[in-house]
């Protein structure tokens, strides 16, 4: 019989919106880079939304953001809040507490109204 020591659960605030995969990879030919691409269920459709070499400033990603569809499915809005995030991860990856890893990403990583919130992770080193 479980005694409630036995049993361990985790409550989270449920977040809806648009959901992204987002990556951090260190491409043998390419470098590292940043890709953000359709998240979620439907991440195997390979559609993308953006590939940012990196070292890259938030207003290069911004730019890089703006330029395709994304605005337009998000709002732009919500585009800055993303930004902000991909330069958080650009920094961390090139050269802080991520620096050790080859691939970081982010799946999904729902756009709500508040911004954007990484549902899972997974970092990979070779």
């Amino acid at each position: 019989m479980a005694t409630p020591d036995d049993v361990s659960f985790m409550i989270q605030e449920m977040v809806f919106g648009p959901e992204l995969l987002i990556s951090a990879v260190r491409d043998r030919v390419a470098g590292p880079s940043l890709i953000v691409g359709v998240g979620g269920w439907a991440a195997e459709s390979g559609t993308l939304f953006a590939v940012i070499p990196l070292p890259a400033d938030r207003a290069a990603i911004g730019r890089h953001l703006r330029d395709g569809a994304l605005p337009h499915l998000l709002g732009d809005d919500k585009i800055g809040g993303l930004a902000d995030l991909l330069d958080a991860l650009a920094a961390a990856f090139t050269g802080g507490a991520l620096a050790e890893y080859t691939v970081v990403e982010l799946n999904p990583v729902i756009v709500g109204a508040a911004g954007p919130t990484i549902a899972d992770a997974l970092l990979t080193k070779e």
